[in-house]
């Protein structure tokens, strides 16, 4: 017991507080007006995903067998853009209408937002 304490203290002593508003875009990145930009100019929803995430592939398959068309944006390539839009958590959805955007974060609201629009 007495080890596995002294394990744990090393470990706390060694974590990494990570911090979004002092991030900064890798080389080869998309800056955040790249992609505001293209999502204006498609006018079709944005998926925002994560490149381990269930839910996504499973929000995917949804709005493909519901007919809807949209593009596809991961959220690890686009950090800036994330950032900008403050989204916390994947699959998020982004529907632009004129000059208003919705969010549908998370599995349930995507399927809210099927039901309501595509149903």
């Amino acid at each position: 017991m007495q080890n596995w304490n002294e394990g744990k203290a090393q470990e706390f002593k060694d974590r990494k507080v990570y911090r979004m508003d002092h991030a900064s875009v890798p080389h080869g990145v998309s800056t955040s007006a790249d992609v505001n930009e293209k999502i204006v100019q498609t006018a079709r929803p944005t998926l925002v995903t994560g490149q381990k995430c269930p839910n996504c592939t499973m929000a995917k398959a949804l709005l493909d067998r519901s007919g809807v068309e949209y593009d596809t944006i991961s959220a690890e390539e686009n950090l800036a853009f994330v950032k900008e839009n403050q989204i916390y958590q994947v699959p998020t959805l982004l529907v632009t209408q004129g000059e208003t955007t919705q969010t549908f974060t998370g599995l349930s609201e995507i399927q809210r937002y099927v039901r309501t629009y595509h149903a």
